[in-house]
């Protein structure tokens, strides 16, 4: 979970303390509020921590800053200070520091603190019994897996937070803005609205992929931004198994699920952001599936031949640098489009057309399959389905150069 923990926390510590904050004042009210916010994305803090002892960030659920036992030390602290503070300050300090106050913002932090953490447990896993176990407990998090190609938005988890966040502006709406029919039936309608996005992103028919083990060669380097799982001194590229690739590939094919190709521009625009997929998503897909991520190796060639260009992996032409890696690899081999060309399943191939100044631009690409079939989506494809070459050398023969994986 992301934006959300603030707005969740705000809301569990309002429902809470309902009485005793009401009984504040509008500017201590606000306080509260405030801290709320503040206390429900502390936990997220240890990421800036873990970042300056050059530990890897994404390990920060399995340290004790994401522990419940931890939130709950703290707080016993601070309301032993907060009660033995009348002994040791003045009357005018005592004054000052409103003891109901302090001792409601305690609980804030008790409360935002520890519904960060339970946020966590729902969507993904921590040490919720450490230090009697270190062993990490989840609830949902396998059984929404994640859409590999979806804008956060557009994910399930990414619409639970739209939802939350829907409610509170709804709730500080109610608590500190004067009421207005039209905002108040829109916000409602909105609130009704993102509740119902919720299991609509559930059934977009778009593949949702295996959970890599996070750093399954202890090299700190997370797996899906590794280019050398397993430490073999090979790239993952260079490492797939063809018949594993080839499985990968049927499976996701036979699917049926969305592509992101549409005959209306705005839908498939949507489908497109809801991780429909291209033919380039089947081949990312599959090594995906096989723990053996591509994106991470293609970036990597292209800092080194080209300079860094972003962080994300989205800011980068995938298909373009896949051909010229394979390329500069020599690990490709033209073959001849005739009708008797049979070709070995479990290969990624390309279909490149080459102009008179022999510049090269790829026209499509995909995973060869069993009985000259193939892993590709073509314009007119709204789901995914097997082409056989035939069909497809039909349509690009004229034209272009098919290129095949060694």
């Amino acid at each position: 979970m992301y934006i959300a923990h603030g707005p969740i926390s705000y809301l569990a510590n309002e429902a809470i303390q309902n009485k005793k904050i009401k009984q504040l004042k509008t500017s201590e009210q606000i306080l509260v509020a405030l801290c709320a916010l503040f206390f429900g994305i502390l936990p997220d803090f240890d990421i800036f921590l873990l970042s300056m002892l050059n530990v890897p960030r994404f390990i920060h659920h399995e340290v004790i800053t994401h522990t419940p036992i931890f939130y709950i030390t703290i707080w016993i602290v601070l309301e032993g200070l907060f009660y033995i503070k009348e002994k040791f300050l003045n009357e005018k300090t005592n004054k000052t520091l409103n003891s109901n106050l302090l001792h409601i913002l305690a609980n804030t932090f008790l409360i935002s603190t520890l519904f960060h953490l339970l946020a966590d447990f729902l969507v993904d896993s921590i040490m919720l019994a450490y230090p009697l176990t270190e062993h990490k407990f989840y609830l949902l998090k396998y059984i929404f897996e994640p859409n590999l190609f979806a804008s956060f938005p557009f994910s399930v988890m990414g619409s639970i937070e739209i939802f939350f966040i829907v409610i509170f502006i709804y709730a500080l709406y109610k608590k500190f803005i004067k009421r207005n029919k039209v905002v108040d039936i829109s916000l409602k309608a909105l609130i009704l609205i993102t509740a119902l996005y919720i299991p609509f992103t559930m059934w977009v028919p778009v593949w949702r992929g295996q959970t890599p083990i996070l750093d399954s060669d202890y090299d700190t380097i997370a797996d899906g931004q590794d280019p050398d799982v397993g430490n073999t001194k090979e790239d993952n590229l260079e490492k797939v198994d063809s018949e594993k690739l080839l499985k990968q590939a049927e499976e996701i094919v036979s699917s049926g699920k969305w592509t992101n190709q549409h005959p209306n521009a705005s839908i498939e625009k949507v489908k497109n952001a809801f991780g429909g997929f291209s033919s380039y998503r089947i081949i990312s897909q599959a090594h995906y599936n096989l723990r053996l991520p591509i994106e991470p190796v293609l970036r990597d060639y292209h800092i080194k031949k080209y300079g860094f260009k972003s962080y994300f992996f989205s800011d980068y032409e995938y298909p373009s640098l896949l051909f010229e890696y394979l390329q500069e690899k020599e690990m490709l081999q033209g073959v001849e489009m005739t009708e008797d060309t049979l070709l070995t399943p479990g290969k990624v191939f390309f279909l490149v057309k080459q102009s008179d100044n022999n510049e090269e631009k790829i026209l499509n690409l995909g995973i060869t399959l069993k009985e000259n079939s193939l892993a590709i989506v073509l314009e007119e494809d709204e789901y995914l389905t097997e082409h056989t070459y035939e069909e497809v050398s039909k349509i690009y023969s004229k034209e272009s150069v098919l290129y095949i994986k060694k």
